[in-house]
């Protein structure tokens, strides 16, 4: 069964949250231009990722009715799951501040 799209738009919510208060961040800090480029690029993939998890959960919900995954489908989560985990690194390096290495997990 999958999450509700209540949940996944909660998710949504709390990331949409957490991108803008990092963007005004980078509006009060002293961080080198590249340093801010590199971690906006992060941020906005986060939204990003987090808008097509939106947007999905909700053609699976309106549209289409899903209530159980197929083989495919479990791929496709297990995709999006090795993403965040891909993400992860990018982010411990920016809430600790290591911004010069945050290039290699903020590139396409």
């Amino acid at each position: 069964m999958f999450p509700s799209n209540f949940t996944v738009k909660d998710h949504k919510i709390k990331g949409g949250s957490f991108v803008h208060t990092v963007i005004q961040d980078f509006n009060i800090a002293f961080i080198m231009p590249n340093e801010r480029e590199d971690m906006l690029v992060l941020s906005v993939g986060m939204d990003n990722m987090l808008d097509g998890m939106q947007h999905t959960a909700a053609l699976f919900d309106i549209i289409y009715s899903v209530v159980n995954g197929n083989k495919y489908m479990l791929e496709f989560v297990e995709a999006i799951r090795l993403s965040t985990i891909e993400i992860e690194p990018g982010v411990k390096l920016m809430v600790s501040k290591k911004l010069p290495h945050i290039r290699q997990n903020a590139t396409w």
